[in-house]
């Protein structure tokens, strides 16, 4: 038995890179697999890679910053497959390397929209969908980011020792920040008093860089 037979999952960001990959490997494990991006051609080339291979997916074109495209997405997830039961937040924009001062509103506004209100507004929109059907897994990708050192990657908890000093992506880094006070018992679950019931969720996946 595939470890996903029957589950739907929205996975966000999914038209490339390793939103794509996870989508494709999702699927390979039975998942029914909501691809998400902005870019039709690509989402549409992830789907037909997917059923080639056997599996079963559908592309909703989604700008994540967007509450009304958010709750079209969770229409069509719905509409196509009935549930979901895994959300992956994956999709996410770097930002400016440029010092503080000379990064404008309009750069800041863009990644804390992209990174750190849409996850915050999409979990907001599937939760009570997990809620109802009696549970669902909620992950988010977080790639590690310098928060104020030349000696290494800070992200939540976990230090990764580095060669040479990395640019530091300053409004990335506040996104991610911001993500922590969701966090609770070891990064491991959502903060209870969120998610009051049987949601398994992982909220930070950091990917080997």
């Amino acid at each position: 038995m595939m470890k996903l037979e029957n589950k739907v999952a929205i996975i966000t960001g999914s038209t490339r890179g390793i939103g794509r990959a996870t989508a494709k490997l999702f699927a390979a494990e039975g998942a029914k697999v909501v691809v998400v991006g902005t870019n039709a051609e690509l989402g549409e080339n992830c789907v037909a890679e997917i059923k080639t291979d056997g599996g079963e997916a559908v592309f909703c074109k989604t700008d994540v910053t967007s509450e009304e495209s958010l709750s079209a997405l969770v229409k069509v997830a719905l509409d196509t497959y009935g549930r979901i039961d895994i959300l992956v937040n994956n999709a996410g924009v770097g930002g400016s390397t440029a010092n503080m001062n000379d990064i404008t509103m309009d750069e800041w506004n863009k990644v804390l929209a992209t990174n750190l209100t849409a996850p915050f507004m999409l979990c907001k929109k599937v939760i009570p969908v997990m809620e109802e059907q009696g549970g669902g897994a909620i992950a988010a990708m977080v790639v590690p980011v310098r928060v104020g050192t030349d000696k290494g990657l800070v992200s939540g908890k976990m230090l990764f020792a580095v060669g040479q000093p990395q640019r530091l992506r300053p409004v990335y880094g506040q996104a991610i920040v911001g993500c922590v006070p969701w966090v609770k018992a070891d990064d491991i679950v959502v903060a209870l008093d969120v998610l009051p019931f049987a949601v398994l969720a992982v909220p930070q996946i950091c990917p080997d860089t």
